[in-house]
């Protein structure tokens, strides 16, 4: 198939708007979508990487935000269905498929990978991004696909691994400086240091290397 990965500008990008406003990342994927009345009404899946009070706050922005049709949250996933106007009903068709999650880094910034096996309805696709977003090509060739990363739209963690890494969000321990060590993390994890400091690594080599792959 024909593969494209486009950048789209936080002016322009809803959940990467509200990312950037909140300083954090996260990931989505459209999930269908159908035209009613002179509109497009898309239902969509987010997943937020950030502490509760961040996430919590982005979700109220989100729902309250005028394209909102539905939207409910529960832990950091996020469903919802939003309006898109009928002129960009191209961005939906049958024959463009995302074979990765959408990025929504914490720039503001959003990173789509698509893919046809048509390279003429690929490039259309990307000169409407371009016209109606200002988004940048910032790759297109042919490849094969190995994988389309929609039931797993984020690397598994377990329950510890996830709880991990948001005791380390909520509390500062990636701020710099540091405002919690381990071992005060794992107290309140109620685990014991190593225990904690084996579920944070291991969820960090998890997410690390995918989000560094899906920003460039």
């Amino acid at each position: 198939m024909w593969v494209s990965k486009i950048k789209i500008n936080g002016k322009t990008a809803l959940l990467g708007g509200l990312c950037k406003k909140y300083g954090i990342k996260g990931i989505g994927y459209p999930l269908s979508n159908i035209v009613k009345d002179d509109e497009i009404l898309v239902y969509f899946l987010a997943f937020l990487f950030c502490d509760s009070k961040k996430r919590l706050a982005l979700f109220n922005d989100l729902k309250d935000h005028r394209r909102m049709v539905n939207a409910e949250i529960k832990d950091n996933c996020i469903i919802g269905q939003i309006r898109e106007p009928i002129e960009v009903a191209p961005l939906y068709q049958y024959n463009i498929v995302h074979v990765d999650p959408i990025v929504c880094n914490s720039d503001g910034t959003e990173v789509w990978t698509v893919a046809s096996w048509d390279k003429l309805e690929l490039m259309e696709f990307c000169e409407l991004m371009e016209n109606k977003f200002g988004s940048e090509l910032l790759k297109m060739r042919e490849e094969p696909i190995s994988n389309i990363s929609v039931l797993t739209i984020h690397p598994e963690l377990t329950e510890n691994q996830r709880r991990a890494v948001e005791f380390a969000l909520e509390n500062g321990y990636y701020n710099t400086p540091r405002d919690i060590g381990l071992e005060a993390l794992a107290k309140m994890m109620g685990v014991s240091y190593s225990t904690f400091q084996v579920h944070l690594r291991k969820a960090e080599k998890k997410l690390l290397p995918y989000f560094f792959e899906n920003s460039r």
